[in-house]
């Protein structure tokens, strides 16, 4: 293909983002497979890589799915409410689970190849529309799929004593802002990252071809997003009027017909938004997510500076932008895209917007649009190389894509040492058969008590509600932490710890390590409590408050 075919003629090709996909994905689940395999004697893998705490969240959601359920209550609280929250994502792979006979470890695996394809895909189409050379697409996928920052610099030097311990540079290795990192520890951001992708595909190809059906396979795309993971249809409704101000500005034209088009998806969208306003702000149970604590902060600089290579080339780029002129409509737009996500993430530190809280959610698609924006400066690299051997120019291109990928390489090493040194991957076999026992003998309505770390591993295997699950979708965690623990150290009287109890309506409390860590509490002693259940390690008693209440 030659410098100055069609965009649209990238589709042509499909088998390079297969292979692509096809690698990423054996790569990240060779990891999971070795998590099965190095479970020590007496534990089961959990079967997660990483944000442990919000996958079990996520399957609190899927396993109603798999229960029959298509709208969903939050069985993170012991708060009793009725099914609010609509989200595709989690009930397809609800639905997937029933089909494969409740096998979460084969659900969860099709899951992440899908968020792999959707990913890859995703960027491949954005790199046909906004990218007219086959070799820079290419390069730029590569780019996406192993890419990764200056991280794997900053462990050396932390190891040699020479940095502090975790500096913010190396966000690469621990927030997955890379998609090698989404794709491996969680695919709801793989998923939403693609979506996020093929939107701006979709997008730019109505910007150049003015044909009104792309900017309905956008409108179609955003829907969908907005189905899936909420969080980014407030990036779209801010990007879309900043890129239609900026490109008025720019051309010194304005169309009606074009605002029209281009309004097209935040039209449809505005029912979603709406939705989610009520939901999130308004009731009385999802209002508690996400507004609820608080995840350290990144400077600027550090979040820049973590993108490593495509970082600062994007940043000369945008510098020298003279030399290296921005491509018609597709690259103004991903600046915008690039602008607006920083500017979700850090508007904390603006002084009209220090309401917000940090917001690190915001800036999973970020390195895409850097990608495409900063592989362009490849020609000047080929130019200076013109006259040395193609040898030479390929082994060039080689090294800096090899040099880009340390990242994720150290991600895979990084995830085998955790594998091996940290018990928080695996379930001990006496919690696993209790878990299954209480999800055999308790009702989708009982409600268990147990410690937040309990609850949230619990969420994933027992259809039951918790009353502490999640650090954050858990309405008043805080101070239902506080009382819990309070409940398992022994300090409220009987007639209290029955009092909490009936406030709870709790019909189940879990007793494992984690609650005993607090003291012993003679759970007999309260009216009402029964063990019911009991292993080594686990004790499960239930509770009949009613019953044993004074007429």
């Amino acid at each position: 293909m030659t410098e100055g075919q069609s965009p649209q003629s990238g589709f042509a090709i499909p088998w390079w983002p297969v292979i692509v996909t096809i690698a990423v994905w054996a790569i990240t689940e060779c990891l999971y497979l070795f998590g099965y395999q190095q479970a020590p004697l007496g534990t089961v893998f959990d079967g997660f890589v990483g944000t442990t705490d919000d996958q079990n969240m996520y399957f609190s959601f899927i396993r109603q799915s798999a229960d029959g359920h298509w709208l969903f209550t939050n069985r993170l609280t012991h708060i009793p409410h009725q099914p609010a929250l609509f989200n595709l994502e989690w009930l397809m792979v609800g639905k997937l689970m029933t089909l494969l006979g409740g096998s979460q470890r084969w659900a969860y695996s099709i899951w992440r190849a899908i968020g792999t394809a959707v990913l890859i895909f995703g960027f491949w189409s954005l790199a046909c529309a906004a990218l007219r050379s086959q070799f820079h697409r290419r390069v730029a996928l590569l780019m996406c799929a192993f890419g990764c920052g200056f991280g794997w610099v900053f462990l050396i030097l932390e190891k040699a004593g020479l940095t502090e311990k975790w500096p913010a540079a190396m966000l690469d290795l621990s927030d997955a802002i890379y998609p090698f990192g989404q794709i491996l520890i969680n695919p709801h951001l793989s998923l939403s990252h693609g979506l996020s992708l093929l939107f701006l595909a979709a997008f730019i190809m109505g910007e150049k071809t003015e044909q009104p059906r792309w900017y309905g396979f956008a409108a179609a795309i955003a829907v969908l997003h907005g189905l899936i993971r909420p969080y980014d249809l407030i990036l779209l409704t801010g990007v879309i009027p900043l890129y239609c101000l900026l490109e008025s500005v720019v051309t010194r034209s304005f169309s009606w017909r074009k605002l029209g088009l281009r309004a097209v998806p935040l039209i449809a969208i505005a029912p979603l938004v709406g939705y989610y306003v009520w939901l999130f702000h308004y009731h009385p149970v999802f209002k508690y997510w996400a507004g609820q604590g608080a995840v350290k902060e990144m400077p600027l600089g550090g979040h820049l500076f973590s993108f490593g290579a495509i970082g600062l080339l994007c940043a000369v780029r945008l510098c020298c932008f003279r030399r290296y002129p921005l491509n018609g409509p597709a690259d103004r737009l991903l600046c915008v895209w690039i602008a607006g996500a920083l500017v979700l993430v850090h508007a904390n530190k603006l002084p009209l917007f220090s309401f917000l809280p940090y917001s690190p959610v915001f800036g999973i698609t970020l390195v895409s649009p850097m990608i495409i924006l900063a592989v362009p400066l490849s020609d000047a690299i080929k130019n200076r190389l013109a006259s040395r051997r193609v040898q030479v120019l390929v082994g060039v291109f080689v090294v800096l894509i090899a040099i880009n990928s340390l990242g994720s390489g150290v991600w895979v090493l990084k995830t085998v040492y955790n594998l091996r040194s940290f018990p928080d991957h695996y379930i001990a076999t006496t919690d696993a058969q209790a878990f299954d026992w209480l999800n055999t003998h308790s009702q989708e309505s009982d409600v268990v008590l147990s410690t937040l770390n309990t609850g949230n591993r619990m969420a994933k295997q027992v259809s039951a509600r918790m009353v502490l699950g999640h650090w954050s979708v858990t309405p008043h965690v805080r101070e239902m932490t506080r009382t819990a623990v309070d409940f398992y150290a022994g300090e409220m009287s009987p007639t209290s710890a029955k009092a909490f109890l009936d406030e709870l309506d709790a019909e189940w409390i879990y007793v494992g390590r984690d609650e005993e860590q607090f003291g012993t509490i003679a759970l007999e002693e309260i009216p009402g409590v029964t063990l019911s259940y009991a292993n080594d390690e686990v004790r499960i008693y239930s509770y009949s408050g009613a019953a044993n209440d004074p007429e």
